[in-house]
C-alpha cells in the first residue's frame, strides 16, 4: 500500500513539474507569472478544457496522499 501511495505522489509531483516547465518556458509573461500567483494559475485553468487541474488542486491532492501515507505508515508498524 505504501509503494502505491509513493507512486501516486511521484505522478502528482511529475504533473506539477510539467506545469512549471511549460509555464517557465513560455514566451508569454502572463503565463510565466502563473508560477508566482495562485490566482493567475486558477484563472487560466478555468479558461482551459474542463478537467484540467490547477496547481492548488494538485498540491491539495499531494497533501491528502501524504496525510494518508503517514497514517498508513503508523498503522503498519
Amino acid at each position: 500500500m505504501l509503494l502505491r501511495m509513493q507512486d501516486k505522489l511521484r505522478k502528482l509531483e511529475s504533473l506539477l513539474d510539467d506545469y512549471d516547465d511549460d509555464d517557465a518556458d513560455a514566451d508569454d509573461d502572463t503565463q510565466k507569472r502563473r508560477l508566482m500567483s495562485r490566482d493567475l494559475d486558477e484563472a487560466a485553468c478555468k479558461k482551459q478544457e474542463p478537467g484540467i487541474q490547477t496547481r492548488t488542486q494538485i498540491l491539495d491532492e499531494i497533501e491528502t496522499v501524504l496525510g494518508n501515507y503517514g497514517t498508513s505508515h503508523i498503522h503498519s508498524n
